[in-house]
Formats: structure tokens, sequence, C-alpha cells
């Protein structure tokens, strides 16, 4: 955890808001909260969120939408999708939009601050790697100067001139 990430907190039952917020503040995080999608997708829009748990079902719009949304404008952003009414459609969808994780209430206030923990981490490494391979031009970036790695690089820029490969 880094001590500064921001995390959106969605749902529209309070008490569940104000447990969940507390634990993740408890655990480093600086909390902002939302009781509907569109209070939500305000907060979302208008400063930098890191990561975000967002409510299946909302009083205005479905997560689904939300999170389509929040994918759309920032796909750095992890979001966890929570629920007290799965459906393996349910779930499918959330995953299929690019949900970082779906899980049902109650939830393990402990496990779900890990799983912010480890969202975040992901997601910083994604955007590390991004701009790594931003800067080479080249893709994934190979570190290393042993005859390994120069072997390793000189068989892969043949296979990426082969014709019968397609990356």
């Amino acid at each position: 955890m880094q001590g500064f990430d921001r995390v959106l907190v969605v749902d529209d039952e309070p008490s569940l808001r104000v447990c969940v917020s507390e634990r993740l503040r408890d655990a480093g995080y600086d909390v902002l909260v939302a009781e509907d999608g569109q209070g939500a997708l305000a907060q979302f829009e208008e400063g930098v969120i890191d990561a975000v748990v967002l409510d299946h079902r909302l009083p205005d719009v479905t997560g689904l939408d939300v999170l389509k949304h929040m994918r759309s404008r920032k796909p750095w952003v992890p979001v966890i999708m929570l629920t007290g009414y799965a459906t393996i459609d349910a779930a499918v969808s959330s995953m299929k939009e690019g949900a970082y994780h779906y899980g049902t209430k109650p939830i393990d206030l402990d496990e779900l601050a890990q799983l912010v923990d480890l969202a975040l981490q992901g997601s910083r490494l994604q955007r590390h790697m991004a701009g790594l391979e931003e800067q080479s031009g080249e893709g994934p970036v190979l570190i290393g100067e042993s005859s390994a790695m120069r072997e390793v690089r000189s068989l892969v820029r043949r296979i990426a001139r082969s014709p019968s490969i397609t990356i």
C-alpha cells in the first residue's frame, strides 16, 4: 500500500459504506464515498481515484453501467464489484467488463483491504510496464546485458520479423 492511494466506495447501504470506508482508512487509504451511481461517476471524473469498491445494485443505475463507464474513461483503475444478490450472469458480465474482482456480501473487511492492496499493486505494475513499453517504442522491455539476454533479444527480433507469426 502506498499511503496516498484514493479509494472510492460506492454503496447505497449506509452501514456498509461506513464499515468499508473506516476499514480502508485504517489501512491507510484516502477514502471517498458515494451512495449512488451518479455520485460515484461525478467523483470519479472530478479527481484522482486509484481504486473503486462498487456495489452491483444501486438506486439510480446498475453497478455494471458504472463499471463500464469507469473502464472506458480510466481502464487502469481497478474496480472491485460487490453484491448481496450474486448470480453467475452478473459475475460473468462484470468480469467481462473488466472488474478486478466480483465478490458477495457480507465480505470480510480485512480480506477486502487486502484485495484493494493487491488491485492497486497490480494497477501500478501495469502502468509501469506500459510506460516502459511506451519509452522503448518496441513493446516489452528486456533488461540485461548478459550473453543469454542478448540471445533472447536476438531471438525475439527474428520471431517478430517472421511472416508465419502474427502478434
